[in-house]
């Protein structure tokens, strides 16, 4: 089987590798100023906060694997491709997890419970923490790891958007987005359901449908949307700030979330998305060339570095920070070199 992708595609130099990187280092900012206790940067958390990585992720997961799939020549190429992008960096992160937990007091599991919490962290569902691993650092040794759960549904769910959309066109786009929207919106609404029910929801893909399907969207009909985003960054962030700066500063109806609590936020998140699509082909930035990516790494080690550091009591100072992000830095450097590149030089060209 051989999927057949649009005749004039997007631009393949752009910008989503200078994105990527901003994106993990604003979650690796302040992730570490939260955890680490620093003081007396309010205003860095509040510019940082709008310029919230989560959803920029993900609306880059929509636009890039979507694309990687309506390129492929079939699905288990697809699916090849997909597993060494993820699981050789995130298998080299937990044994890092392992060393410091051991370095820093916090491995006390029996072997049984440490089996299966190992398992848990090199398949589909790492952010498991049993109560043996609550005392370490935050209470859960890399709680960015949530957003793994929500990719790998969603690169599940390409190819039956992918058929939905070349079979349905803008009325399959259009039911589609009503259903994203809705399950989003719901959201705020399950307070009564139990515990469990909630926190499965939350690493499901459905809340965060949208913010993927905005870059599916603008990848599928990039003909018709380029006129829109392409060159216009510096539009596009005029709107979104002066948004977010209206709706969270003056009505206080607006703040960057994982899953928006009302329509503001809901509002704020969507064009934050088209944001994002628009840097990616405004201007040369950086080539996407896949040389150097640190993105993915400093992503999924900054939490447990943060762990490690307040395991050790290393918290409350910016030299604190500081180290941490080097530390994180270096790691990511590490992984992308030696697991990463390697990894994905077996991709199969898409």
């Amino acid at each position: 089987m051989a999927l057949k992708g649009a005749l004039s595609g997007p631009p393949r130099i752009n910008n989503f590798d200078v994105i990527r990187h901003l994106a993990a280092l604003q979650v690796a900012v302040l992730h570490s100023t939260n955890h680490l206790g620093i003081q007396g940067i309010d205003t860095l958390r509040e510019v940082a906060t709008h310029l919230h990585g989560v959803p920029v992720f993900f609306t880059i997961s929509g636009f890039l694997v979507y694309w990687s799939y309506d390129r492929a020549k079939d699905i288990p190429q697809y699916a090849r491709n997909r597993f060494l992008r993820l699981y050789p960096g995130l298998w080299a992160c937990l044994a890092v997890t392992l060393l410091l937990m051991a370095l820093t007091g916090g491995l006390s599991l029996p072997p049984s419970v440490f089996a299966l919490w190992a398992l848990s962290q090199t398949t589909i569902f790492p952010i498991w923490t049993p109560d043996g691993l609550r005392p370490w650092g935050v209470g859960t040794p890399n709680g960015s790891l949530w957003t793994i759960i929500v990719e790998l549904q969603f690169y599940a769910a390409v190819p039956l958007l992918h058929r939905l959309l070349k079979r349905g066109g803008a009325r399959a786009a259009a039911a589609i987005t009503v259903v994203a929207l809705v399950c989003s919106a719901a959201t705020p609404l399950l307070v009564h359901l139990p515990l469990v029910a909630r926190k499965l929801w939350i690493v499901c893909l459905l809340p965060y449908l949208y913010n993927f399907l905005g870059g599916v969207l603008l990848y599928h009909w990039w003909n018709r949307a380029k006129g829109l985003v392409e060159g216009h960054v510096a539009k596009w962030a005029i709107v979104y700030f002066g948004y977010s700066l209206v709706m969270s500063g003056h009505f206080h109806m607006y703040r960057p979330e994982d899953i928006p609590s009302n329509l503001a936020s809901m509002t704020g998140n969507i064009l934050l998305m088209v944001v994002t699509i628009s840097a990616a082909f405004s201007g040369s930035w950086g080539a996407s060339t896949h040389r150097y990516d640190l993105s993915y790494g400093l992503y999924i080690y900054h939490m447990p570095i943060v762990n490690a550091f307040v395991a050790m009591a290393w918290a409350g100072k910016a030299q604190h920070v500081i180290l941490a992000l080097a530390a994180s830095v270096a790691l990511a450097a590490a992984s992308w070199t030696l697991i990463e590149r390697p990894a994905l030089a077996r991709k199969r060209a898409t």
